[in-house]
C-alpha cells in the first residue's frame, strides 16, 4: 500500500512539481499585495508588477482570449497543477505516516549533522507535514477559478447555491423579490402609480418647468460636475456589488482581488477565505504565507533527492 501511494507521489510530482512551486510562490506575494502596494503608495491593480504576478499565478502568462470564464492552455495547465497538488499531499501523508513514536520523533524533526542530502530529506518530510494542512486549503480551492464544473461541485460541498446563499429565491416570487407574473400592486413595473406621474413633474421625473439643478435640459450633467446626490462613498458600495456579483457568477475571478466580504454570495466569500487564509486575519494570512513557501520548496527539495537518488542507482550499477 505505501508503495502504491509513494509512485503516486512521484509521478504526479515530477511532471506537476515546477508548476506548483510557481503557484505557491506567486501566491505568497498575492498575498500581500495591497500592503506592499500601500507602502509604495500605488494602487495595487494598477501595478505591472502585480498584474506580472497574477497572470503567472492564474494563467502561466498564456491568457484566455477571455478572461472571464474562457480557456487556455496556462489555465488548464495551472489549474490541473493545483489538482495534482491535492493528491500529491495526500499521498505525501499516508507515506509520511509512522509506525511508531520513534519514527514519529524522526519524521518531525531536521537533522542538522549528517550532511547536505539528510538535510534536504528531513525539510522536505518534516516542513511538509507541518504545512499540509493550509496547502490542502490552498489546492483545493484552487482550481475553483479554473474550472467551472470543479467550481459547481465545490459549491454543492459547501451546501451553498452559487451567488444566493439560501439556493433559490423565495417560493412563487422572482429573485428581485416580486410576485410571479405581475407588477407591483397599483404600479407600472417602473414603480410608478398607475395613470399618472410623480405630483408636481413630468413623467419623466423632472420638476415641471426647469431642468435638474447643473445639468442640461437632456438630462445629461454639466461640465464638470457630478450627478447630484452621487457620493464617492455610493460609488464605491456599488462597485463593490458588482464585483462581488462578477466573483460569483465568474470562475475567473481573481481571488487575490475579489472582496473577501462577498455579499450574498457565501460560497465565494468561503473560497476566497480559505484560498487565501483571510478567515483568521492577519494570523493566518502570516501563517499561509509561510505555508506557501515551503509549499514552492517541497517540488524543488523532491526534485534534488530524485535526481540524487538516481545517479547514485547508475553508480551502483
Amino acid at each position: 500500500m505505501r508503495r502504491k501511494f509513494l509512485l503516486i507521489h512521484k509521478w504526479l510530482s515530477i511532471p506537476f512539481g515546477l508548476f506548483i512551486s510557481i503557484l505557491c510562490f506567486t501566491g505568497a506575494i498575492l498575498l500581500w499585495k495591497s500592503e506592499i502596494a500601500a507602502l509604495v503608495g500605488c494602487e495595487a491593480n494598477d501595478m505591472a508588477f502585480f498584474k506580472a504576478v497574477t497572470q503567472l499565478h492564474r494563467w502561466l502568462m498564456l491568457a484566455p482570449e477571455n478572461p472571464h470564464g474562457g480557456m487556455s492552455i496556462g489555465r488548464l495547465v495551472m489549474g490541473a497543477a493545483a489538482i495534482a497538488a491535492t493528491l500529491i499531499l495526500l499521498s505525501g501523508v499516508v507515506v509520511w505516516w509512522p509506525r511508531n513514536k520513534q519514527q514519529l520523533t524522526k519524521r518531525l524533526t531536521v537533522n542538522l549533522h549528517q550532511g547536505w542530502r539528510r538535510f534536504v530529506y528531513d525539510s522536505h518530510v518534516s516542513l511538509g507535514i507541518y504545512a499540509v494542512v493550509f496547502l490542502l486549503l490552498m489546492s483545493l480551492t484552487g482550481p475553483v477559478w479554473s474550472f467551472r464544473w470543479y467550481r459547481t461541485a465545490a459549491v454543492k460541498v459547501i451546501g451553498a447555491e452559487d451567488g444566493r446563499p439560501g439556493g433559490k429565491p423565495s417560493e412563487g416570487r422572482h429573485e428581485g423579490g416580486r410576485p410571479e407574473g405581475k407588477p407591483f400592486e397599483g404600479r407600472h413595473e417602473g414603480g410608478r402609480p398607475e395613470g399618472k406621474p410623480f405630483e408636481g413633474r413630468h413623467e419623466g421625473g423632472r420638476p415641471e418647468g426647469k431642468p435638474f439643478e447643473g445639468r442640461h435640459e437632456g438630462g445629461r450633467p454639466a461640465e464638470g460636475q457630478r450627478p447630484e446626490g452621487r457620493s464617492e462613498r455610493q460609488g464605491e458600495q456599488q462597485g463593490e456589488r458588482q464585483g462581488g456579483e462578477s466573483n460569483s457568477t465568474n470562475p475567473s475571478a481573481n481571488p487575490h482581488e475579489g472582496s473577501a466580504k462577498g455579499g450574498k454570495n457565501s460560497a465565494q466569500r468561503t473560497f476566497i477565505y480559505l484560498h487565501t487564509g483571510k478567515w483568521g486575519g492577519i494570523a493566518t494570512k502570516i501563517i499561509y504565507f509561510i505555508a506557501a513557501l515551503i509549499g514552492g520548496c517541497l517540488p524543488l527539495s523532491g526534485y534534488y533527492l530524485w535526481w540524487n537518488k538516481r545517479k547514485q542507482k547508475r553508480i551502483a550499477r
